[in-house]
């Protein structure tokens, strides 16, 4: 009988025969199977791997061709008993040790073999005190030194959804980018207070650290970062607008494509340095595309909301978003939402023009009470206009945002409402399946 094998399982398993890139994050409840799936990845016989557990203790196997683990000057060095962050870097050193014997005996006996990558799994990380700051400094560490290591962490999700939802921001625990972006802005236990500092915090981030290519080839005095955001943006917009999805540096471009020599660029922005950063992902050493697509529409809609402050006219910039049918471009609704979010002088029509995108791809929880009950009205109207109106958004929950104690008067209206209109029923079937949503989500804590 076949074996089954979980969706889960069989990605992480494609990831970890990529290069290395990126540290792959397998989180979720307790007792799902977490464990299960990298133990099949990375089994205790098994030489390409090695796994460690903060809630249990440390199997030993043996190092290939006789290792000796974590040595300095010749001793071998016991492992900390406390599970800290001392902990935490003496069995990140003993992984890497693992890894170069690995590699070294591997092409010893094969040297024709392909370069395959070691892979180091770390469970329950959420028990170390402070692990983001110690795992990025131990990774980067990694990437100045080429290792060709893996990283998977393993956690339990209860403590991240409970601190989401405490600044209301569970939403962004539904989409792997938002939730990169919410890990990346989380210091400690400072934690972001809306989405729109959550994106802000992590790009001020991504803004500071230049890339693995071009770590050498730092300026010697850098831009500030407000700078370096705002030459992000420009370069963001100008993607986003234009329908493609990269930047090169050649002159021959296909239509994914924009030429940085075809560009005017303003004066002043360090569009060059930006590109360097970890706002882009840089392929062949020319081409420049953004980290993620919801980092792009977040700094280009911030970028064009500085426009408009400064009197570029709001008609303009929606000529360019709108399509035959005189909507927004559905590849652009994100970057319309997030410029109601940064600009509040044309908040009130792009509530207008799309209330569910704002809600889904913008962040409302900002907004007045007056701006959010016409945020509502609005969405009752496009229920009664559209009659593909629903609240089933993926993962996403249409009406969470909007489900906030300020908000009270304005959904209990909805709920005692004898209407009995269609579009009346969607707009309760969502409020009352947001309701029930976050009501599952507070008791599963």
């Amino acid at each position: 009988m076949k074996k089954y094998v979980r969706p889960e399982e069989a990605e992480l398993k494609q990831r970890l025969a990529e290069p290395v890139r990126f540290i792959n994050i397998l989180a979720g409840p307790r007792q799902v199977g977490k464990t299960t799936i990298i133990r099949n990845l990375i089994p205790l016989t098994s030489h390409h791997g090695y796994y460690i557990s903060v809630d249990g203790a440390i199997e030993v196997s043996a190092l290939p061709g006789n290792g000796t683990g974590n040595v300095i000057s010749g001793s071998v060095i016991s492992p900390p008993q406390k599970k800290d962050a001392d902990w935490l870097r003496y069995y990140w050193r003993e992984a890497r040790n693992r890894a170069n014997k690995w590699a070294e005996t591997r092409l010893r006996n094969d040297p024709s073999a392909q370069n395959k990558p070691y892979v180091f799994a770390i469970d329950e990380i959420q028990k170390i005190e402070q692990w983001s700051e110690i795992v990025k400094g131990l990774w980067d560490e990694d990437r100045a030194n080429e290792q060709n290591m893996h990283v998977v962490l393993l956690g339990s999700a209860p403590l991240l959804m409970q601190k989401a939802r405490q600044f209301g921001l569970e939403g962004m625990l539904h989409n792997p980018q938002t939730l990169g972006m919410l890990i990346a802005a989380v210091q400690g236990n400072t934690w972001p207070n809306t989405k729109l500092e959550t994106y802000e915090l992590a790009c001020h981030k991504m803004a500071e650290e230049h890339s693995d290519e071009h770590r050498v080839s730092q300026s010697i005095q850098s831009p500030l970062i407000e700078q370096l955001l705002d030459a992000a943006g420009f370069l963001c917009a100008t993607l986003l607008l234009a329908n493609a999805s990269e930047f090169s540096e050649n002159d021959g471009v296909n239509e994914e494509q924009v030429g940085l020599n075809k560009i005017i660029i303003p004066d002043g922005l360090p569009c060059e340095q930006v590109l360097k950063s970890r706002l882009f992902n840089c392929t062949d050493g020319q081409l420049y595309a953004p980290v993620h697509r919801s980092v792009a529409e977040f700094l280009g809609a911030r970028f064009l909301a500085k426009k408009i402050n400064e009197g570029l006219p709001f008609g303009r910039i929606l000529a360019l978003m709108r399509g035959f049918d005189n909507g927004v471009v559905a590849a652009l609704r994100g970057l319309m939402s997030w410029l109601g979010v940064h600009s509040p002088d044309v908040r009130d029509k792009v509530i207008k023009i799309d209330p569910s995108g704002m809600v889904l791809y913008g962040d409302v929880q900002l907004f007045s009470i007056e701006t959010k009950q016409q945020l509502l009205f609005a969405l009752r109207y496009e229920a009664r206009s559209n009659t593909d109106f629903h609240c089933n958004y993926g993962s996403g929950h249409l009406f969470s945002a909007l489900i906030t104690r300020d908000m009270t008067g304005q959904l209990l209206d909805f709920l005692i409402s004898p209407s009995r209109e269609q579009y009346d029923q969607k707009i309760l079937n969502c409020i009352l399946k947001d309701l029930i949503y976050r009501k599952i989500l507070k008791y599963s804590q």
